[in-house]
């Protein structure tokens, strides 16, 4: 194995062993784990259990090892089991109690230096972008791929499972319809793949997949109830036609529901896209991902934020790509091995991370990685500014008094010691939301009930007129010649994130009476009518707007004002992007931002925010434009209320 870093190096460092000591490997089928048995041979060629010092050694640099008995003991069967021995020991000291043992561990040896070549692919392209040999491929004539989405499919096609961490708007997607269509190629029946998504880019994939695919095949979306899902899947099995692939483009609560029927099939190809999805591995779909990982001759996971809290994160994404590719045989494992704990009244809390060289090792051999400004550097500038907007009084006034409540209920909370802290966290940091409500125009009021239960009060909604944020937004798309904004062109293209869905409906109202023509997108809309709203907002010339939820449009929607596969008969473009209300989410953010900038943008995209300055809108706005660090802890929250008091608003 390579040595990358110092860390690999201390782990590889040789060990001098005795001529007479040996290491028997044998297997555990039922726990998948290898058997290591250390013994000496003494002078009359019998066996022996004295091992000496060198082999203590070895035991100690084994990051996943329970003693069994004497010399005996229970390791994980990965590749860094495999490459210890194979590093460490003599080869001619190295004892199979069987031929299947041998063939795994020839497996493992085998597969880490597959993905050593690639890591030397990509390492090549990285330092003075030199392309991997496109020996063979088929590249599609119209929509050809760039060089660095090249070594990518190259490096793809050449293992078994890969994963692409390419930034947003980089093409991830291109490279793996490259691989499905390359790799249908080399067979002689028609290509299996099975592509899980999120909900919101189910017909964007297909768009993809028509634009980019080099061979003839179909695609087939599983939407409806339990029977029309498996009436589609049943016909996206039938091949009439002579297609040499068939693409089946489920969601994750698809895949979940799914999987007795998907096994039925042989897969040749498995697909996660936005593979972040399964970060956590106690969830039904993290579970059901490692359970179609077993269905799948090839596993491809695709997402440019594969950390988005800790490189915990990571196990079940590797996992997902193969069994044991987190170098471990569990997640309590390869959890304490990277993870740094303390005990509390509430469990082991999370304090830290170590040995992150040995995590960053194996991505570099496992995924091919490239942010947008190393792979489009003549991509236009994404600019940011912040647009201030002043409160209403009446706004003031309601935004003091829930201020006020609010610390007295947060204060109470956080003194109640037998609460979880993460949980009271969370529900904190949605209680501070509705200050946010009152900044963007709106204030929800809870019902009330009597003594005995009965509703004495439904649910109510104010509104705050007038809306200084809407107003301003407003200008912003109009232009405002008091304020110096200048009116947008027939040839330019906004689009709005909002929060809630009562902002969106706000802001799509005032646009009509405006004459502006909008769309609107968010998670209570029809699958057909978000669909619709992509293609008017990117297809129409004269809708300029598009008014979307972050956590429902957030993520692999292409917004950039015209057609992908029709760019040169538009001159429409989305160069502006506005944040009317937002969340604590950096990740929501950050994908958000980017569904306008990306490959195919071709000018400048500004960023603006409406804030209203000193309130919750800076506090929110500072963590996930800054990327200031949220650790979900009590002291976040104490910072934020402390903030948020010192700014209170006068009358």
């Amino acid at each position: 194995m390579k040595v990358l870093t110092s860390a690999t190096e201390r782990l590889f460092k040789p060990i001098e062993f005795d001529k007479s000591n040996r290491i028997n490997i044998s297997v555990d089928k039922e726990a998948r784990k290898f058997i290591f048995d250390f013994y000496s041979i003494d002078s009359s060629g019998y066996r022996a259990f004295s091992v000496g010092n060198s082999a203590y050694k070895f035991i100690k640099r084994l990051p996943e090892v329970t003693r069994l008995r004497d010399e005996r003991y229970l390791v994980g069967m990965t590749d860094t089991s495999a490459m210890l021995v194979n590093q460490l020991w003599p080869k001619n000291q190295i004892v199979f109690d069987s031929e299947e043992a041998e063939t795994y561990f020839t497996y493992l040896l085998c597969t880490l230096k597959l993905q050593e070549t690639n890591l030397e692919h990509i390492a090549a392209y990285k330092l003075d972008k030199t392309q991997t040999a496109w020996n063979g491929y088929i590249d599609n004539k119209e929509w050809p791929l760039t060089p660095y989405q090249k070594v990518a499919t190259v490096c793809s096609l050449t293992s078994e499972a890969f994963a692409l961490h390419m930034q947003a708007g980089t093409g991830k997607t291109p490279v793996a319809i490259a691989v499905m269509c390359n790799d249908a190629l080399r067979i002689k029946r028609c290509y299996r793949a099975l592509i899980v998504v999120p909900k919101s880019v189910r017909s964007n994939w297909a768009d993809e997949i028509e634009r980019f695919k080099t061979c003839d095949g179909k695609v087939t979306i599983l939407r409806g109830t339990e029977f029309d899902r498996i009436r589609l899947l049943l016909d996206a099995m039938r091949i009439k036609n002579g297609e040499r692939f068939t693409a089946v483009i489920v969601t994750y609560e698809t895949m979940t529901r799914m999987l007795d029927q998907f096994a039925h099939i042989e897969w040749d190809l498995g697909i996660l896209d936005e593979q972040h999805a399964i970060a956590s591995p106690i969830t039904k779909r993290s579970k059901a991902a490692l359970v179609l990982r077993d269905m799948c001759k090839r596993r491809l996971g695709l997402t440019g934020t594969p950390v988005r809290n800790h490189a915990l994160d990571l196990y079940a994404q590797l996992e997902f790509l193969g069994q044991g590719f987190s170098g471990f045989s569990s997640w309590q494992a390869f959890k304490q091995f990277y993870g740094v704990f303390e005990k509390t009244q509430y469990g082991e809390k999370l304090i830290g991370i170590q040995n992150l060289p040995l995590i960053q090792e194996r991505l570099a051999r496992l995924s091919f990685s490239i942010t947008k400004e190393e792979a489009l550097p003549d991509l236009p500038n994404k600019t940011y500014d912040i647009c201030e907007v002043e409160m209403s009084q009446q706004q003031i006034k309601a935004y003091n008094e829930l201020t006020n409540t609010l610390k007295i209920k947060i204060e109470n909370i956080l003194t109640d010691s037998t609460l979880n802290r993460e949980m009271v966290v969370q529900n904190i940091l949605v209680q501070l939301l509705r200050l946010a409500q009152i900044t963007s125009g709106f204030m929800i009021f809870g019902e009330s009930c009597d003594e005995e239960g009965n509703i004495v009060e439904e649910k109510s909604i104010q509104y705050f007129n007038p809306n200084p944020k809407l107003d301003m937004l407003v200008k912003l798309l109009k232009g405002d010649e008091e304020e110096e904004i200048p009116a947008k062109t027939a040839n330019d293209k906004t689009i709005i994130w909002a929060t809630w869905i009562i902002d969106i409906e706000t802001i799509k109202q005032r646009l009509i009476r405006e004459n502006i023509r909008c769309v609107t997108y968010h998670g209570r809309m029809t699958d057909t009518a978000r669909e619709d709203a992509v293609k008017e907002f990117n297809n129409d010339l004269l809708t300029t707007v598009f008014i979307g939820n972050a956590a429902a449009g957030g993520v692999g929607l292409n917004l950039l004002g015209y057609p992908p596969n029709n760019p040169n008969n538009y001159q429409t473009n989305a160069n502006h992007v506005i944040y009317f209300s937002q969340n604590w989410s950096q990740i929501q953010r950050s994908q958000s931002e980017d569904r306008a900038h990306r490959r195919g943008t071709r000018e400048p995209v500004r960023v603006t925010d409406l804030v209203v300055p000193n309130s919750i809108d800076e506090e929110i706005r500072a963590r996930v434009v800054k990327k200031k660090k949220m650790a979900f802890e009590v002291s976040d929250i104490r910072a934020i209320i402390h903030a948020i008091n010192t700014n209170q608003f006068g009358d």
